[in-house]
């Protein structure tokens, strides 16, 4: 975990323990700051993510993870944000199967930006 948020260069990571939603599956909230390489929007970000592990998951057999990641200082960062489903399955005792989905979520019309 170290070398990954190395490599990202994320600091100040700061996460709740999971706790139960009204849903019956496993939530938390990471906050920290990620490097940017781009000059026209800064050098860091800070990002909330929220976690969610879902009920339907089994110990040991599979697991099923949503990440919602909410980027603040890059520009129109109010109008998206990304969510990325991690499925892992347990293939053998040493042998798991990971499959990674990611999409982007609007949460304004974008029209705005295309006229501007």
């Amino acid at each position: 975990t170290r070398r990954f948020m190395s490599i990202r260069k994320i600091t100040n990571v700061s996460f709740n323990a999971w706790q139960k939603d009204s849903s019956g599956n496993m939530k938390r909230t990471l906050n920290y700051t990620i490097a940017i390489n781009n000059p026209l929007i800064g050098k860091f970000s800070a990002v909330t993510e929220t976690q969610t592990l879902y009920k339907e998951s089994r110990d040991g057999r599979y697991y099923l993870l949503d990440s919602e990641v909410f980027t603040h200082d890059v520009p129109y960062h109010d109008y998206f944000y990304t969510i990325t489903r991690y499925y892992i399955e347990s293939l053998s005792k040493r042998k798991c199967r990971l499959r990674v989905y990611t999409d982007v979520k609007y949460r304004k019309p974008t029209w705005g930006l295309v006229k501007s």
